[in-house]
């Protein structure tokens, strides 16, 4: 079982200490789409620029008109507030990124838990499995629906660990940005 708090200011806290809870925890964000991003804190430029967002594990590009969020909230390494670069003013969907110590673990394992998990949910409804390779590293990526979201999520595992690149939209606004959500997670590379 997810080990979940609320806290008075109506985030939760999660203790993630295996796989499932790991599924769980990103579960979560995609139906509560949580951020500490302000109004005030989105970018105001249009222009059609690529910003790289990089750590010691990892790196990644994104346009530069959409926001970043690195502080956290519920796990996250980054969230990414997307905004459609056909509308100045129209956020559209979210990218989170997770990575956590999971040693052991594998990509067959790793798709039998989240579709286990999805199966479950009479209200999922899932459009694709599918193990792609990048080079010498392979992932998972699975596209679902949940009631009026669309999520789009690709699992990695290395010796020790496990990231998720997951992006989740209101139904009615995904395909407005599947096409550059999809640059944006070709660009994701693991540092090993």
């Amino acid at each position: 079982m997810l080990n979940c708090q609320k806290r008075d200011d109506n985030f939760y806290i999660l203790k993630i200490d295996s796989l499932n809870h790991v599924i769980d925890s990103l579960i979560i964000l995609h139906l509560h789409s949580i951020s500490s991003v302000t109004e005030s804190q989105l970018p105001k430029n249009e222009e059609n620029k690529t910003v790289e967002y990089k750590k010691k594990e990892y790196s990644i590009k994104y346009p530069s008109n959409w926001a970043l969020d690195t502080s956290g909230v519920e796990g996250t390494n980054f969230i990414l507030i997307v905004k459609n670069r056909l509308s100045s003013d129209e956020f559209t969907g979210k990218v989170y990124m997770k990575s956590t110590d999971i040693e052991g673990e594998d990509l067959d394992k790793v798709e039998e838990t989240f579709l286990a998990k999805l199966h479950s949910d009479e209200n999922v409804k899932i459009i694709e499995s599918t193990r792609v390779r990048k080079g010498l590293d392979a992932y998972h990526r699975f596209v679902w629906t949940s009631e009026s979201k669309k999520n789009y999520d690709n699992f990695w595992i290395t010796a020790k660990n496990m990231y998720v690149l997951a992006f989740s939209a209101d139904q009615n606004t995904y395909g407005k940005d599947i096409e550059e959500v999809e640059k944006v997670f070709r660009s994701f590379t693991i540092n090993r």
